[in-house]
């Protein structure tokens, strides 16, 4: 059974940064074919790229809507709407007002979301509290036209006025230039290959990559879990897990990390995501390939890898994170060194590569650790790498 327990919340500093200022309800897009002018002015007037994120805090629903949201409140306010739309109109554009003064933020940073962040269960997680705006404009456009309407069905060629009204609103959302277009063939291929290998296990676990294809493997991630039904323990968009170890872990720190777990994970790295991180390496006891990627499989809590690791007899898994191949023979071999046993590597080890030896025989008991490499300076003997035992 899957199970999680929420963590530490998002530090207020990263939310804060993307919650809504008044401003931003008035920054129109620079591509808008009617408010672009405008755009650029405000955006000089505001400080420029450094101030703010132009694809999260552009709020601007468009010049009419505001009007028609102005108009509609005082018709509301006259008692100038029927009185069946009255209901439904007020507890639409009640919602906005409500959604509209919880979010923003006033010029000496305060704001009414901070007791929702700091109190609401779940609230910790969420960074872009400017997106509110697609909630508000789906609850404010209906509203506005259903007061609009109601009094231009009273007057003579009202619903005319209505037509033209409307289309003027569709002439005020066009852009200058259109969203790119993008065959989704080709990735819904890959996300179907990627919800089958989440459906082996409960619970999935993505490796993405920081560099090249970023947003690829983001979407990989996110497509795949929804379509499998299964949930990615690092997030939606398979951002690093916050609170996560990444590629620095000790043994405790994973399992502390993982403890609130249950189920089998699958580890999952597409062709594009980085090497395989601490995760993989230290826990994993088994690995397939499934089409391009890697995939491994582990049975949570972890303390069941443990014991069915000591039925098969004491190893030692040993990756290699650096950028050069480690020799296992010559002047400059690379080994382990358990206390004062030295252990040999039964092949060459390449970056990226890990493998399994055995635990010396007859060692019980506290040990220490180490990869070495011959042939240089003392001071430089510990190579990059990444060791776990599974002795107690």
């Amino acid at each position: 059974q899957y199970h999680h327990v929420e963590q530490n919340l998002r530090p207020w500093s990263e939310v804060a940064r993307l919650t809504p200022r008044l401003s931003f309800w008035f920054w129109p897009p620079a591509e808008s074919l009617c408010w672009g002018w405008y755009s650029t002015r405000l955006w000089n007037w505001m400080g420029g790229p450094t101030a703010v994120m132009p694809m999260e805090n552009t709020l601007f629903p468009g010049g009419l809507p505001w009007l028609l949201l102005a108009v509609a409140i005082v018709l509301l306010g006259t008692r100038k709407v029927a009185p069946e739309r009255v209901r439904i109109a007020a507890a639409c554009l009640g919602a906005v007002a409500f959604l509209f003064a919880l979010t923003l933020t006033w010029p000496n940073g305060t704001t009414l979301w901070w007791w929702v962040w700091k109190f609401l269960p779940g609230a910790g997680e969420m960074r872009s509290i400017s997106r509110i705006w697609m909630v508000v404009s789906a609850l404010a456009v209906p509203g506005s036209i259903l007061c609009i309407d109601s009094w231009l069905s009273q007057a003579r060629r009202g619903a005319w006025v209505m037509a033209v009204v409307l289309v003027l609103c569709v002439v005020d959302q066009a852009v200058l230039v259109p969203p790119e277009a993008e065959d989704t063939g080709p990735i819904l291929v890959d996300v179907h290959a990627m919800a089958d290998i989440m459906r082996t296990g409960t619970v999935a676990y993505v490796g993405i990559s920081h560099h090249e294809q970023a947003g690829a493997t983001h979407a990989l991630a996110m497509w795949g879990g929804m379509e499998a039904g299964v949930p990615v323990i690092n997030g939606l968009t398979a951002q690093p897990p916050r609170g996560y170890p990444y590629m620095t872990a000790s043994t405790q720190q994973l399992l502390d990390w993982l403890g609130p777990y249950r189920g089998r994970l699958t580890l999952i790295y597409p062709p594009a995501a980085d090497p395989p991180d601490a995760l993989a390496i230290i826990f994993a006891h088994d690995h397939e390939t499934r089409g391009a990627a890697m995939v491994e499989h582990l049975d949570l809590p972890l303390q069941r890898v443990f014991r069915t690791g000591l039925e098969a007899g004491p190893r030692l898994a040993v990756a290699n994170l650096g950028e050069q191949c480690w020799p296992a023979q010559g002047p400059y071999r690379v080994s382990v060194l358990v206390n004062a046993i030295d252990v040999s590597l039964p092949q060459d080890l390449a970056p990226g590569d890990r493998l399994t030896l055995d635990w010396p025989p007859g060692l019980r008991g506290p040990a220490t650790v180490k990869v070495v490499q011959d042939g240089v300076s003392p001071d430089y003997r510990t190579a990059d790498g990444v060791l776990h035992t599974n002795v107690p």
